[in-house]
C-alpha cells in the first residue's frame, strides 16, 4: 500500500505534523510539499492532505492541489487534516469550511493537529495580524500529538482492511 501525504506549510508546523503522521502509518508513505511539486494521486493507493488554516482559510498551495486533483481524490481512500491554533472552534466545522465539500464528504478520517505561531519567522505584516487577532507576540507551539496518533490508527485500519 502506497500512501501520499500531500501538505503545504508556511512556517514548518504542518510539515512537522505530516512527518509525525507518516512515521505512524503502517505502509509505504511519501510526504510531499505541494508548494514545491504536485504529485499525481494516481500512483498512490490512498491520499492524505494537510494544510495550515490562516484567518479561516486553508493556505493557497493546499487549496490549489485539492482543486487540481479533486476528481482523482474522490476515487481513493482520503484523509484530511488541518493545522490550526484555535481550540475554541469546532475542528469538524473548520475542516468543512476550508476543504471542498466533496472531499470532506468523501474523507474517511479528518482531524486538527494543532499548530504554532512562529512569530520570529513572520514578516512585519503577519506579526501585526497575529498580535491583533490572537494576542500573540512571541513563539507559541501547541501540537496535538494525541490527534495525530488517533488519525494514524484510524487511517491504518482503513488501508489495512
Amino acid at each position: 500500500m502506497r500512501v501520499l501525504i500531500a501538505y503545504s506549510s508556511k512556517y514548518g508546523s504542518t510539515k512537522d505534523c505530516a512527518r509525525k503522521l507518516a512515521d505512524k502509518l503502517n505502509c509505504d508513505t511519501e510526504v510531499i510539499d505541494v508548494k514545491k511539486s504536485k504529485p499525481d494521486p494516481r500512483v498512490y493507493d490512498a491520499v492524505i492532505i494537510g494544510g495550515p488554516v490562516y484567518m479561516g482559510k486553508i493556505n493557497k498551495p493546499t487549496a490549489v492541489y485539492c482543486e487540481l486533483y479533486k476528481e482523482l481524490l474522490l476515487s481513493k481512500p482520503l484523509g484530511l487534516f488541518i493545522c490550526h491554533m484555535d481550540r475554541e472552534k469546532d475542528v469538524n466545522h473548520q475542516i468543512s469550511s476550508v476543504y471542498p465539500e466533496e472531499l470532506v464528504a468523501h474523507s474517511k478520517v479528518s482531524k486538527g493537529f494543532g499548530g504554532a505561531y512562529l512569530v520570529s519567522n513572520m514578516n512585519f505584516f503577519y506579526k501585526m495580524i497575529i498580535k491583533k487577532a490572537a494576542g500573540v507576540t512571541e513563539n507559541k507551539k501547541d501540537i496535538f500529538n494525541k490527534e495525530i496518533d488517533m488519525f494514524a490508527e484510524q487511517f491504518n485500519n482503513i488501508i489495512n482492511k
